[in-house]
């Protein structure tokens, strides 16, 4: 069994190590580690075996491996995957679960028999991405900025995607016409079309619509709409040729002021400058 070490991955210096691949070669060479490792599907599908089990992981697999785990992978009908893992020093995830506290289950993820994974949406995964990139790109020559970074960016992970208490799980508790509408108002035209197509597709007033959204989604229905909207817009600036007043127009902004104020408190950042600093995922 090949073992991989975390002095000669990382080196002496960082606690973590980013890696994009961009055509993911399929090493299917079994292996193990002496730290963690953190990866998502950004693109495709492929075989992950794993402890003495196969299993398909699809866009937007994210997949946490202990240091007992042992694995591989193996192509699907030679399908081009994209993929980004992080390396990590077993004493910063022990220090990440230890800030985390007791109400966080590490527990489970230390010990459970097959490496938990989990599934994050479009916007999930591209906020994951792009974070990543900047701990990677902006302070690159900074070690211990790049290691306080990934603190933040691992905490805010954990408590995301690696709780109980995740959106799944609501959406499990609620009831079925509103499991429905949930499903139906992710489609384009729904949620580009504002909250009043929302509520025309519901079987019950919008008062009780309301009320329901915010007791299972934690959110009102008008905030739920225009963060679809935002991450629809963001992917829009990040992947089209269209202007901002366009791409604030098709999202069904009415106002370019009230969008870019929306934008800035969701993304940190005007469009503009959202374009500019993500127009181009490359690592390298």
């Amino acid at each position: 069994m090949l073992i991989l070490h975390a002095n000669e991955i990382l080196g002496k210096e960082l606690d973590a190590l980013i890696l994009y691949h961009k055509n993911f070669r399929y090493w299917s060479i079994p292996h193990a580690h002496d730290f963690y490792e953190i990866f998502l599907v950004i693109k495709g599908s492929v075989c992950h075996v794993v402890n003495g089990q196969s299993e398909q992981l699809d866009e937007g697999a994210l997949v946490f491996i202990r240091p007992d785990d042992q694995h591989s992978f193996e192509a699907i009908h030679d399908e081009k995957v994209e993929l980004l893992n992080m390396n990590l020093r077993d004493e910063l995830i022990l220090e990440i679960f230890a800030f985390l506290g007791p109400g966080f289950p590490s527990i489970p993820l230390l010990h459970a028999k097959m490496p938990p994974v989990r599934y994050l949406s479009a916007e999930q995964a591209r906020a994951f991405i792009h974070q990543c990139r900047d701990i990677w790109t902006i302070v690159r020559t900074d070690q211990a900025q790049m290691n306080s970074m990934t603190r933040g960016l691992l905490a805010s992970l954990f408590t995301r995607a690696f709780t109980e208490q995740q959106d799944g799980a609501a959406y499990d508790k609620a009831p079925g016409w509103l499991r429905e509408l949930h499903d139906h108002a992710t489609k384009n035209e729904v949620f580009l079309s504002g909250v009043n197509a929302l509520y025309q597709s519901a079987p019950c007033s919008p008062e009780h619509v309301a009320r329901c959204w915010k007791k299972y989604y934690q959110v009102t229905p008008t905030h739920w709409i225009n963060e679809q909207r935002l991450a629809y817009a963001a992917d829009l600036i990040e992947h089209s040729d269209l202007d901002i007043l366009g791409i604030c127009l098709h999202c069904g902004f009415g106002s370019l002021s009230y969008f870019y104020r929306l934008f800035k408190e969701r993304f940190f950042c005007t469009p503009i400058a959202y374009r500019e600093k993500h127009g181009k995922l490359d690592f390298d």
